[in-house]
């Protein structure tokens, strides 16, 4: 008699928040350049009613922008690309935010996403279109993790692979210690239009199964905290290379070169999906409190102002649930929308504003106004909207058109979220002497980090009513011959 103990199979099923732009945004209308497809759902166009509600003044929020501005008149503040900072770069569409990675000596090419669990990369028996011509990971010699299996849902389709596990570089950051993430035999056809082999998912908080890149990263003594932070914008530099930037990326504390004033802070809303979940309290169009149909649980109680919003990198737009979209563009005068898609006005001058805990931090008109539609379309001054109504039912998808306005950290060890004001007076330089050591991710070691910022946390917990689930099946058997 002998006792054969097969693999441990572990099946990890998650659902996930990633919107990347979509070209169907267009309402329909035979003159536009970019036509929509036989899918799309075309109604009546519908004209919301504009909505008329509490007026409030904001005092002095505007102070910061106000020394914003005059701050960007002087000299630029120079920030080094030093070990643990690395330059994001854009898609051709400018749809997604791309960061390098180094695994097992190899580069590749991810989409940097806080909407998605864990990393994962396309495996070279991957024969769909769009793991044509890209970086392939490959599996031959290489060992899964316990026989693990992965299914990440996203909106447009499924990812599936397996489980492996190696070395892997992030932002200059090396360590001892291997990395498991995702290898995909099947994505869905949406990445046919990236120049990607995957998404770098970095979540709130481990999914279990695969640890978080920081943990790992913390674990080792790599890094000092368990915190990254985003500038998502265009940082001038002399040097040919970095100027293709389209912002920075860093893991470490914040740098305080790239922000104005204090940071203010809002806590995690606990969830089963890891999300950068946090409460929105209410939301202004211009001075005017915005009220939704559909009242939501907030700290127990229902509330027809309060919303919660994933912080999410990977999303192109703004990403609500049908009804509160159109309760939104009601606020737009002479918005219309065809039930999904909405146009807005090219010449709209109404700005949003988001109260997040005792802070109020505002996206001007220009960030949720689109592409135009062309001359002879009969929407014609009208602007494509950033803000999108989907099928879905439970928190906001707060991406790029909410992320790109401030300085965001990431912060994994207090289980919160702080914005800032961006400096938008900055120049970046490369540093000489970076290289692929273990190193401590303080960013600059000219950077002091300021004790004074501002804690401004949110009140509560949102009960959610995600629709998504995460569960783990873990199956062992054991044969006795």
């Amino acid at each position: 008699m002998f006792f054969i103990l097969t693999a441990v199979i572990l099946f990890l099923r998650l659902s996930l928040a990633f919107f990347p732009s979509s070209e169907r945004r267009f309402l329909h209308n035979g003159k536009v350049g970019k036509v929509a497809t036989a899918d799309f759902w075309f109604p009546n166009e519908q004209v919301p009613s504009v909505r008329v509600g509490r007026e409030f003044s904001f005092g002095d929020d505007s102070a910061d922008a106000v020394k914003q501005a005059a701050d960007d008149v002087l000299d630029p503040t120079y920030v080094h690309l030093s070990p643990a900072i690395t330059i994001l770069t854009r898609d051709s569409n400018s749809h997604a935010y791309i960061v390098n990675v180094t695994i097992s000596d190899e580069e590749y090419s991810l989409i940097l996403d806080t909407g998605s669990a864990f990393p994962w990369v396309y495996g070279d028996s991957c024969s769909l279109r769009a793991c044509e011509g890209r970086k392939l990971y490959p599996t031959g010699g290489k060992q899964t993790v316990n026989g693990s299996t992965f299914r990440l849902d996203y909106p447009y389709g499924i990812t599936s692979g397996a489980i492996f596990q190696d070395s892997f570089i992030i932002n200059n950051l090396n360590t001892s210690e291997t990395f498991a993430f995702g290898v995909a035999t099947s994505v869905p056809q949406m990445f046919e239009n990236y120049p990607v082999s995957g998404i770098l998912g970095l979540p709130a908080n481990s999914p279990g199964t695969v640890e978080p890149a920081l943990s790992v990263l913390y674990r080792s003594k790599s890094i000092r905290s368990q915190k990254f932070t985003l500038y998502l914008d265009h940082i001038e530099s002399e040097n040919t290379t970095l100027n293709a930037n389209s912002g920075l990326f860093a893991i470490g504390e914040p740098i305080t070169e790239l922000y104005k004033g204090d940071i203010y802070y809002s806590e995690l809303v606990v969830n089963p999906n890891n999300y950068w979940l946090i409460a929105i309290d209410r939301i202004f169009c211009n001075s005017t409190l915005v009220t939704f149909q559909n009242p939501e649980n907030f700290t127990g109680a229902q509330s027809r102002s309060k919303r919660s919003g994933i912080i999410d990198s990977g999303s192109t737009f703004l990403v609500l649930p049908k009804v509160d979209a159109l309760d939104i563009h009601s606020y737009l005068p002479g918005s219309i929308t065809d039930g999904n898609y909405f146009a807005v006005f090219c010449n709209s001058t109404v700005d949003l504003t988001f109260e997040l805990g005792n802070k109020n931090w505002t996206i001007p008109a220009s960030s949720y106004l689109g592409e135009p539609y062309q001359e002879g379309s009969k929407y014609y001054g009208y602007c494509v909207s950033n803000i999108e109504g989907q099928a879905i039912h439970s928190s906001w998808i707060l991406g790029d058109v909410f992320i790109k306005n401030f300085y965001t950290v990431f912060d994994m060890d207090n289980q919160q979220v702080g914005f800032a004001l961006k400096n938008s007076n900055v120049n970046l330089v490369q540093n000489s002497n970076i290289s692929t050591n273990t190193l401590e991710a303080t960013p600059l070691s000219s950077t002091t980090i300021s004790s004074s910022h501002s804690t401004s946390k949110s009140e509560g917990t949102f009960p959610l009513k995600l629709h998504n689930y995460l569960y783990y099946l873990v199956i062992y058997f054991s044969l006795w011959l």
